[in-house]
């Protein structure tokens, strides 16, 4: 820099904003001079944390040899789950495979009454494949003031009021 005054300035103590914008409009205003002092010791992130004891996470492999003489157990199908609430209480986990076998019915659907937080409505979790997830989150599916949504997570036992496995 230039100007004696400004380094200074700079070697002395941590400046304001405005401190340093003054400085900057004093100076060459194409000067590629960093407005930092060049005595900051910058640190660099420490790689791993003190009593950091986790394994490194190893590499997995998929076999591809298609003419083995042994063979892989096949994946399970995809499934996805439908939180739906507001129904009537009095509403049943029949009546609702009812309603979602008139939707789906290629597959079997796994209907679970959960236990609701007020009793004047019932709520239900259901689980299809997730090819007809999408025929069964559809507004024109459910009544009018149904309240649905994807379910995420896992179905907690002790929320579970009764179960039924729909299999067609």
């Amino acid at each position: 820099m230039g100007n004696k005054a400004t380094e200074a300035a700079l070697t002395r103590a941590p400046l304001s904003v405005d401190t340093r914008k003054n400085l900057c409009a004093s100076e060459n205003a194409s000067s590629p001079v960093s407005l930092l002092p060049a005595t900051t010791n910058w640190a660099s992130p420490a790689k791993e944390r003190p009593g950091d004891t986790r394994r490194p996470v190893r590499e997995v492999a998929v076999g591809a040899n298609t003419s083995s003489a042994i063979t892989s157990v096949p994946r399970r199908p995809a499934r996805k789950a439908l939180f739906v609430s507001r129904l009537h209480p009095d509403t049943s986990v029949p009546d609702v495979l009812g309603l979602v076998n008139s939707v789906v019915t290629d597959e079997s659907a796994v209907c679970t009454r959960l236990k609701s937080k007020y009793p004047s409505y019932a709520s239900f979790h259901i689980s299809t494949s997730a090819d007809s997830f999408a025929a069964l989150n559809d507004a024109a599916v459910w009544p009018n003031g149904c309240l649905f949504r994807p379910f995420g997570g896992f179905l907690k036992e002790d929320r579970v009021l009764s179960f039924n496995i729909n299999s067609v």
